[in-house]
C-alpha cells in the first residue's frame, strides 16, 4: 500500500512537470525590450505573404503583416490589419503589449468616433482603441511560438484606394503598420471619404482624374455655373480651397451666435430659424462682394433654383422640410459636390453624418 502510495505520487508529480514543460508556463515570460522602432508595410491588401517583414535579433521575434479589405453594401469599408509574431527563441517565453493605437488615412488622424460608429460584426465593434497583450511560448523544435495582434479599421465611405497606417506602442518601441493598394502613388490625391459614394456629390459634381482634387461641377447640377473654372489648376483651385474654408467657418460662427442670442431672448423656433436662414443668404452673397462676377453667378443660380436672388426663402424650406427645426440644421449643412471640388470633402465629412437632408 505505502509503496504504491509513493508510485502514486511520482507519476502525479512527473506528469505536473511534463504539463508545465508541454505548456510552456515553467518560468514567468520576459517583458521583451525590442531593438528600435519599426514599420511593417504591406503593399497589396488582397494577397496573403507570409514572409517575415522584421526581425528582431535581439529578442529573435519576427513580425509581418497581412491586411484584408472587404466593402459593405452600405459602403461601410473594413480593413482588418494583422500583425502576426513568430518567437524564434528556444530559452523564453515573450510577453508583448499593443498599446495606444492611432489610425491615419493619407496620414490624416482618424478620430476614434469615426471609425467606432459603424460597426457590422462583433470583432470589429471594439475598433482599434484598446490595448491588448499576448505571451509567445517558446519555440519548441520545428514549431514556432505565434502570436498575433488584431486591429479593425471600420469607415464609412472608405476609400480602397487610399493609404491607411496604424501606429501603437509595442512594448517598448513605436510600430507602424502600412496598407495600400500595389500600384498607388504616394503623391496623388486620395479622399480617404470616396465622394463617388454620395448622391448628393453626384447631383453637382463628377469625377475627373485630371482635377486637383478629382472632382468638378459637372453640367447639370446646382454648381453648373463654376464648370468652366480650370479645376485642374492648382494655384486656383487651392484659392478656390482657402476661401471655401473661411466661408464654412465664418457663416458657421455668424449663424452660431445669431441662434444663441435669439434663444437667450426667447425666440420660437419659426423665428429663430427663419432669422438665421436669411443671414446665411446674406453671408453667401456677402462672400462675393469683391467679386461682381461670381456675385452675378450666384444670383443666377439662386433665380434659377430658387425663384428668388437672394436664395430659399424660410417658408419654403419649411414647405419642403416640413419643420423648422430642420430648417435650423440646414443653415450649418454644406454643399457637399463643393467641398469635393475644393478639396475639403474629408474635412467636413462629420458634417454630412450630423445633417443628412
Amino acid at each position: 500500500m505505502k509503496n504504491n502510495k509513493y508510485k502514486i505520487l511520482f507519476i502525479m508529480s512527473f506528469l505536473f512537470v511534463l504539463l508545465l514543460s508541454l505548456t510552456g508556463c515553467d518560468k514567468k515570460p520576459i517583458e521583451a525590450e525590442l531593438e528600435s522602432d519599426f514599420e511593417v508595410f504591406k503593399g497589396d491588401n488582397t494577397v496573403y505573404d507570409t514572409s517575415v517583414r522584421y526581425f528582431d535579433s535581439k529578442t529573435g521575434i519576427g513580425f509581418y503583416n497581412t491586411c484584408y479589405s472587404e466593402v459593405y453594401d452600405d459602403n461601410v469599408l473594413c480593413l482588418s490589419f494583422l500583425l502576426e509574431i513568430q518567437n524564434h527563441n528556444r530559452d523564453n517565453r515573450i510577453k508583448l503589449t499593443a498599446k495606444d493605437p492611432v489610425a491615419y488615412g493619407n496620414d490624416i488622424k482618424l478620430e476614434e468616433q469615426v471609425l467606432s460608429y459603424y460597426t457590422h460584426h462583433d470583432e470589429i465593434k471594439g475598433g482599434i482603441f484598446t490595448d491588448e497583450t499576448i505571451v509567445l511560448n517558446k519555440m519548441k523544435r520545428a514549431n514556432l511560438g505565434l502570436g498575433v495582434f488584431r486591429f479593425y479599421l471600420a469607415i464609412k465611405d472608405g476609400n480602397p484606394l487610399c493609404k491607411y497606417r496604424i501606429d501603437f506602442k509595442l512594448n517598448n518601441v513605436n510600430v507602424s503598420l502600412y496598407s495600400y493598394e500595389e500600384g498607388y502613388e504616394l503623391n496623388e490625391f486620395t479622399y480617404i471619404h470616396n465622394p463617388s459614394y454620395n448622391e448628393n456629390v453626384l447631383a453637382d459634381a463628377e469625377y475627373d482624374k485630371s482635377a486637383v482634387f478629382g472632382y468638378k461641377p459637372n453640367e447639370t447640377g446646382s454648381l453648373k455655373q463654376y464648370r468652366d473654372a480650370d479645376w485642374t489648376d492648382k494655384d486656383s483651385v487651392l484659392g478656390y480651397k482657402q476661401n471655401r474654408i473661411e466661408y464654412i467657418s465664418l457663416n458657421d460662427q455668424k449663424i452660431r451666435e445669431l441662434e444663441n442670442k435669439l434663444r437667450s431672448e426667447n425666440k420660437t423656433i419659426e423665428e429663430t430659424a427663419s432669422q438665421c436662414s436669411n443671414l446665411r443668404n446674406q453671408i453667401r452673397l456677402d462672400q462675393y462682394k469683391d467679386d461682381p462676377e461670381g456675385l452675378e453667378l450666384l444670383k443666377e443660380r439662386n433665380l434659377e433654383k430658387y425663384g428668388h436672388e437672394e436664395g430659399p426663402l424660410p417658408s419654403e424650406l419649411y414647405l419642403k422640410y416640413g419643420s423648422w427645426e430642420i430648417v435650423l440644421e440646414k443653415c450649418y449643412s454644406i454643399n457637399r459636390a463643393m467641398d469635393a471640388c475644393c478639396g475639403v470633402y474629408d474635412m467636413y465629412y462629420y458634417l454630412y453624418n450630423d445633417f443628412a437632408y
